[in-house]
């Protein structure tokens, strides 16, 4: 891929959505986080086709992961679908959600980490980082963490391996970052700053966050141990769809979103799609799927910046930065990291 310019990425969105891939999931584990809408959505309504033992839908709201539920009964037929709660813009939240899925998950065989916000003014949550950061990003990363464990043992025990699926963008390739940024050991308290957010803009906002996502993508598979059973995590593009992520959009850049929808935006369902594949395609060559992007069904190089050396360098020194934040939101991450990565601090 490499940077592409808007004609190009237009072209994309144009091109044909190839149909759904399948797999028997009889027996497995599905959890979907952000489930209740759009994207997520579609994306457990695919899975639940495909006969899964239990598909965990991981949502914010009880009333609206209810109502996803029944949707996907009557629409599926599946009677299995179970919710969880989870608010990413709460560690504490995010934590309560890991531990029950400890307890209460044996096996964990595909996770889809698709929810995400889009803000149009800055926002600081509870632990102090800026709302994109911490619910497109840090939540997820916490998440992916968490559940290595239990992933890394799925891979033992079926002797298959498991995935983990970040929901990207192409919008990763607007992801901004000064040059002073990309050496800057607290990066994670720099971009949440109100010295940094004044002129504060949502859409590049919501850029940068999936480039830190496709970043921790790379970082976290590049340090998977490689001589046992592991797991494949890579990062999806479903594309620019028509949901409910731009909702708080107003002005200018709510009428460009409408613009766009009309003219090249994709179905949520296509979108699902490109998730479904990541999380259950390319079998014939699993290899390349690891820390892989994902684009129509394919895999291709990710933005300019996350190939460069400097890209590189900073995908190493953020890792560093966010399992410092993520240790102190966690007790739990450090002891994982250390004893299930490989070099799993090291800058």
């Amino acid at each position: 891929m490499g940077n592409r310019t808007f004609y190009q990425l237009c072209c994309d969105q144009l091109s044909r959505v190839p149909p759904v891939v399948k797999a028997d999931l009889t027996g497995k584990t599905v959890i979907v986080v952000g489930a209740n809408t759009g994207i997520g959505f579609e994306t457990a309504k695919h899975f639940a086709t495909m006969g899964p033992a239990r598909l965990i839908l991981a949502c914010r709201s009880e009333v609206k992961g209810k109502e996803a539920i029944r949707h996907l009964e009557e629409s599926t037929g599946y009677g299995g679908a179970e919710l969880m709660l989870v608010e990413l813009a709460q560690f504490a939240s995010v934590k309560a959600f890991a531990d029950k899925v400890d307890a209460e998950v044996e096996q964990l065989d595909i996770l889809v980490l698709n929810a995400a916000v889009s803000a149009e003014t800055f926002e600081v949550t509870e632990d102090g980082y800026e709302k994109d950061i911490q619910v497109n990003y840090l939540s997820l990363a916490l998440i992916s963490l968490r559940v290595l464990p239990k992933m890394l043992k799925t891979a033992e025990l079926r002797h298959e391996t498991p995935r983990v699926v970040f929901v990207s963008s192409e919008m990763h390739q607007f992801g901004i970052l000064r040059d002073s940024q990309l050496n800057d050991p607290s990066i994670l308290e720099t971009l949440s700053s109100e010295q940094t957010n004044a002129s504060y803009n949502g859409v590049l906002r919501y850029s940068l966050t999936k480039l830190l996502d496709m970043l921790f993508v790379i970082a976290l598979s590049d340090r998977l141990p490689r001589s046992k059973p592991t797991l494949i995590v890579n990062g999806v593009n479903p594309g620019y769809c028509i949901s409910e992520l731009r909702r708080e959009f107003q002005g200018i850049a709510g009428l460009f979103g409408r613009i766009m929808d009309y003219l090249v935006g994709r179905t949520s369902e296509e979108g699902a799609r490109q998730v479904v594949w990541g999380a259950v395609g390319g079998a014939e060559d699993e290899e390349k799927l690891r820390g892989a992007y994902v684009n129509i069904a394919s895999v291709m190089a990710p933005s300019d910046f996350v190939e460069s050396e400097k890209g590189k360098a900073f995908k190493d020194l953020l890792w560093h930065d966010m399992l410092k934040v993520l240790g102190k939101a966690d007790e739990k991450v450090l002891t994982i990291a250390s004893e299930h990565l490989k070099n799993p601090s090291a800058l």
